[in-house]
């Protein structure tokens, strides 16, 4: 019985390693897009000015 323990153990302690890795890809993606879309702002606001992209 010991050993039906050991095996569920194993398994959470796979998703837990699969969750972690899930949460670090989507939070770098995350900081990538925004980044990139920042950029993308402060490149269109100092070409065309920052009036023309509130109107």
């Amino acid at each position: 019985m010991t050993k039906g323990k050991k095996s569920n153990n194993d398994t959470i302690q796979t998703s837990n390693g699969v969750g972690k890795k899930f949460l670090i890809i989507s939070i770098s993606l995350t900081i990538l897009l925004n980044g990139s879309v920042a950029l993308w702002f402060f490149w269109y606001a100092k070409k065309y000015g920052i009036e023309k992209f509130l109107t």
